[in-house]
């Protein structure tokens, strides 16, 4: 059924095979397609049992014309009938909210998937990002790379660095470490780069205190070996004396 010269095989209608595969726009449907469209499709309310298959082109879903809230996209069903999940757009007006990868009813706000905002920030377990990346819950990585400057600055010979007196004054007077806030003030948020940097800074500064601590010692050493001898000469000299008195 079909127009054109050669209609049996112009291609501009509707071909059947004698296994009941159809084309349309085709006279050799796909071997693994009941139907096989050369062209674009359009589909309204209706419903499709059985495989899609787009070999180049796309599906477009429009959006509706309308002031209120909207989603656009693909959802799955269980056996009973009940919305399990989906894949989609989900907008109002003419603004586009997010597209979401997510299980459960109403998988456009469910909070059970990941949701991509206009902005590009990700949410994983939430609808609302407000980062690059947001997680709700627990995050499990073999490494994390954090881009943030080093602190090696510690090490150069202008730095001012405090002593242990005043680091210690800092503490008693506040109740936590310099450089850091209390935890009051972070209210449970950590910026995982500059923390990790200002933890670094302390570490090498502990190094520098453990290093005068060192040389301090090795004075302590030297004055001990030092007032040993002399304590060994004495007690020899004790020790004559009293030799001499006892004859």
């Amino acid at each position: 059924m079909a127009h054109g010269p050669n209609a049996w095989h112009s291609g501009k209608g509707i071909y059947i095979k004698t296994d009941g595969r159809i084309g349309v726009g085709t006279t050799n449907p796909d071997i693994d397609a009941k139907l096989h469209v050369n062209g674009n499709l359009y589909s309204g309310n209706q419903n499709i049992t059985g495989n899609v298959t787009i070999n180049g082109g796309h599906i477009k879903l429009n959006k509706p014309n309308t002031a209120g809230g909207w989603a656009r996209g693909f959802l799955n069903y269980d056996d009973n009938g009940d919305e399990i999940g989906g894949v989609g757009l989900l907008g109002w007006g003419n603004s586009i909210k997010h597209y979401f990868m997510a299980h459960g009813p109403n998988a456009w706000h469910s909070g059970k998937g990941i949701y991509v905002k206009a902005s590009g920030d990700v949410g994983i377990g939430t609808t609302s990002p407000s980062h690059r990346l947001d997680v709700c819950g627990t995050a499990r990585a073999r490494e994390v790379l954090v881009e943030e400057g080093w602190c090696d600055y510690v090490f150069e010979e202008d730095y001012n660095l405090p002593s242990i007196e005043e680091q210690m004054k800092h503490i008693e007077t506040y109740g936590y470490m310099p450089n850091f806030e209390s935890a009051e003030t972070m209210d449970g948020e950590i910026n995982l780069g500059d923390i990790t940097k200002r933890q670094q800074q302390t570490i090498e500064e502990q190094m520098l205190y453990i290093g005068q601590l060192n040389e301090d010692n090795k004075i302590l050493k030297t004055q001990n070996a030092a007032l040993s001898q002399k304590y060994d000469a004495l007690l020899k000299i004790v020790t004559e004396l009293q030799a001499q008195i006892q004859k």
